[in-house]
């Protein structure tokens, strides 16, 4: 390791778990890997103030198009093609993990909460999609235009404000830049 915290001793175990000839036949490995990194980036990101919904209240309605959303530092995006999480959460709680599942994409949001506990919940693709856009530092308009590929043209904008009170709520995002 070049790192002399046992913190980030394990940082490279990911990738060599997915580029190794024996363990890379299970892909589940290097997918709870993956997650663990996650996990831990979002426990030791730093502390932020959140924005209110009284913030997003305030913004001119002239300025929705070229709105952009910054997340907590916390927040994370995991996606797998295993049942990894499944298993993550068996194995932290001493159970047998299930067998493993490659059948269907999964994706996960991964913060530390209001109690600065870790959390993380499963997200559609729709909702993966808007929350790395806007982390990408893309703008309400532009964002409205890729879940055009997810839902009817007069539902877009309905369910983009639904995700970002979801977020409000979450207190995973920082602020609304216009």
């Amino acid at each position: 390791s070049r790192f002399k915290s046992l913190r980030y001793f394990g940082e490279a175990l990911p990738q060599y778990l997915e580029q190794d000839t024996f363990f890379s036949q299970f892909p589940i490995i290097h997918d709870l890997a993956k997650f663990e990194r996650r996990l831990l980036a979002t426990f030791d990101a730093a502390d932020s103030s959140t924005a209110t919904l009284e913030n997003l209240q305030s913004i001119p309605h002239s300025q929705w198009p070229n709105l952009k959303i910054t997340f907590h530092p916390s927040v994370q995006l995991f996606s797998c093609l295993s049942n990894a999480v499944e298993a993550w959460q068996a194995l932290k709680v001493e159970q047998a993990p299930p067998e493993a599942n490659y059948n269907h994409q999964q994706h996960w949001l991964i913060w530390r909460g209001f109690s600065r506990l870790t959390e993380f919940t499963s997200i559609s693709q729709a909702r993966f999609r808007l929350i790395d856009g806007f982390i990408l530092g893309n703008t309400f308009a532009e964002q409205c235009e890729a879940m055009l590929e997810f839902f009817p043209e007069e539902d877009v904008a309905l369910e983009i404000l639904g995700a970002v009170q979801a977020w409000l709520d979450m207190g995973i995002i920082r602020s609304f830049i216009f």
